[in-house]
């Protein structure tokens, strides 16, 4: 297998939603190549799996459907979704056995094509990931071959893998924030905690200086150096609390009032649960 990580440029005729639907984007791309349909069909499966699991691991929900191989030719291929209204797609799923498909594969569909249920539900979304079982399609086009244990020359069986990594980010944000804050999903955020010490001049302003040290170095312990210290103290401790909100920390740490107390006590947001 082979893979690239890189900028492309498109001439999108309808760019919109930011990083979303852009001229300039980041693109993940693997290809793999196989001696036989049996092993490509093995190699297909571990990719799906493997991209399932990268979503899961992002964990916001997605939807895997059959999809249309398109001007990609091949066998088959699987869209991976982001529901969203936003979303350029419509994706048919049936309710009684999960089976789904983008709607561009059979616009007048009134029937399950596994199990003949006509409990159908339409979902737009967002598409953040494609996959191509290509056969022998661009091989023999291109002649290319390869030397068989035989010594036979046969062509390889091939796949084809995206991940729109810059799409993925806007997407899950599209997905999980409101008008009014950003909520990153914790695996993409750019800083799991962010510390917000005491005003300066405050009657806690000491106990936070003497702290902070502590509280950083014990953190990093658990989440490395994925921590952010706000430390514009000349700020109120709610101002800053607002902005952090609107960034979307998954984790904020406040040294209110409480950090007086023995022993200091510090209060913590949490952007999953919007609690304080």
């Amino acid at each position: 297998m082979l893979y690239q990580i890189g900028t492309k440029f498109r001439d999108e005729i309808r760019p919109k939603l930011g990083i979303i639907r852009s001229k300039e984007f980041l693109m993940k791309d693997l290809y793999s190549f196989d001696r036989d349909k049996t092993s490509a069909a093995i190699t297909y499966n571990r990719v799906c799996q493997a991209y399932e699991k990268i979503f899961k691991r992002i964990g916001v929900k997605f939807i895997k459907v059959e999809g249309a191989s398109g001007m990609m030719g091949g066998n088959q291929s699987h869209e991976f979704h982001y529901p969203a209204e936003v979303g350029d797609d419509t994706l048919l799923q049936c309710k009684k056995c999960g089976f789904g498909m983008n709607k561009e594969m059979s616009p007048e569909l009134v029937q399950c094509p596994k199990c003949s249920s006509s409990d159908i539900e339409f979902t737009k979304a967002i598409e953040v990931g494609h996959t191509f079982d290509l056969g022998t399609f661009y091989s023999n086009a291109l002649s290319a071959t390869y030397s068989d244990t035989d010594g036979t020359l046969k062509p390889p069986y091939m796949g084809s893998y995206g991940l729109g990594v810059s799409r993925i980010i806007g997407a899950s944000i599209e997905c999980l924030s409101t008008q009014e804050i950003i909520q990153w999903p914790r695996a993409l955020s750019p800083f799991t905690v962010c510390i917000i010490p005491a005003k300066e001049g405050s009657t806690e302003e000491n106990a936070s200086l003497n702290n902070i040290q502590f509280l950083y170095n014990h953190l990093t312990k658990v989440f490395g150096d994925d921590i952010v210290v706000d430390d514009r103290t000349h700020m109120t401790i709610g101002k800053r609390l607002i902005e952090a909100k609107k960034l979307g920390f998954p984790f904020v740490i406040i040294m209110g009032k409480k950090i007086n107390e023995n022993p200091s006590l510090y209060e913590l947001y949490e952007a999953n649960t919007k609690k304080l």
